[in-house]
């Protein structure tokens, strides 16, 4: 029994020595090379999702996250100044919106999260489901956002800029971008004129 272990444990050992020894120096400079070129990668993947991540907000919306052009939802989802906050809202049945507060102060933003929300209304999604979705696209972009400014990246200014420039040609008093935006979804918690971010 142990007279006979011995020899295969130590024939075991010298195998795996030898092994050890003619590869070691190649897999350490296999590994050093992989961890340089996983450290080059990870940068270069980092920058290019900081590129994403800025053009996501300050480019064009893409055909994949809005409507496609000439849909009817461009047509159906009408934008409403409210005193309490501007909205973005569509009647299918019943009444369902987004107001700009819920998305960010971005009035572009409101209206794609709500053409989003009509295309899935087509589609037979209940209002409780549309609602459930709704935020997972707010909070989505509210992410997206707070991404951006960790970065020190300007989000939103040329959506803000327009949709200021608009509501200046609209109406010189209007207030939709500022806390009127917030205070519209605790309004709407009282009167039930909103779809309110937490139901």
């Amino acid at each position: 029994g142990g007279g006979s272990g011995r020899p295969r444990s130590q024939r075991a050992a010298m195998f795996l020595f030898q092994l050890d020894e003619s590869q070691s120096k190649a897999f350490l400079r296999d590994q050093k090379k992989a961890e340089v070129g996983k450290a080059q990668q990870k940068q270069v993947e980092e920058r290019k999702a900081k590129e994403r991540q800025v053009q996501a907000i300050q480019q064009q919306v893409s055909a994949e996250t809005d409507a496609p052009i000439g849909h009817a939802a461009w047509e159906r989802v009408k934008f409403q100044e409210h005193p309490q906050g501007h909205l973005w809202f569509f009647k299918r049945g019943f009444h369902f919106q987004v107001t700009v507060g819920m998305a960010c102060n971005l009035e572009e933003e409101a209206g794609r999260i709500c053409r989003l929300c009509f295309l899935k209304a087509e589609e037979g999604m209940s209002k409780e489901e549309l609602v459930e979705y709704r935020n997972e696209l707010l909070r989505a972009l509210a992410a997206t956002q707070s991404r951006l400014r960790a970065e020190g990246v300007e989000v939103g200014g040329t959506s803000r800029r327009g949709a200021a420039e608009r509501k200046r040609k609209r109406n010189d008093g209007a207030i939709g971008e500022t806390w009127a935006s917030q205070l519209g979804t605790k309004y709407s918690r009282d009167k039930s004129i909103l779809d309110p971010l937490g139901d």
